[in-house]
């Protein structure tokens, strides 16, 4: 099974498996940040896909746009925590 397959395979177990597909040295952010990074883990298996027609299309930003995306919703949630009085 090649890196792309067995990451995928992962995703799809859920839980503990999933886990594994982050670096242990970043879990401490996980709470915070477990949305954001499976997203942009989500965005590159997209780039990974075999047949070019599946692929999201680099001259169309498809890609730049997924990330800002995700970190313009990374934000709003860190400033609604802000706001947050709990």
């Amino acid at each position: 099974m090649d890196m792309v397959r067995w990451v995928e395979s992962h995703i799809e177990m859920g839980g503990f498996k999933r886990m594994e597909l982050i670096d242990s040295a970043l879990e401490p952010m996980l709470p915070d940040e477990e949305f954001t990074a499976f997203g942009v883990l989500q965005t590159a298996l997209q780039c990974t896909k075999i047949t070019p027609a599946e692929r999201p299309s680099l001259s169309s930003c498809q890609v730049g746009d997924s990330l800002v995306h995700l970190s313009n919703n990374r934000n709003r949630m860190v400033d609604s925590d802000k706001k947050s009085p709990y």
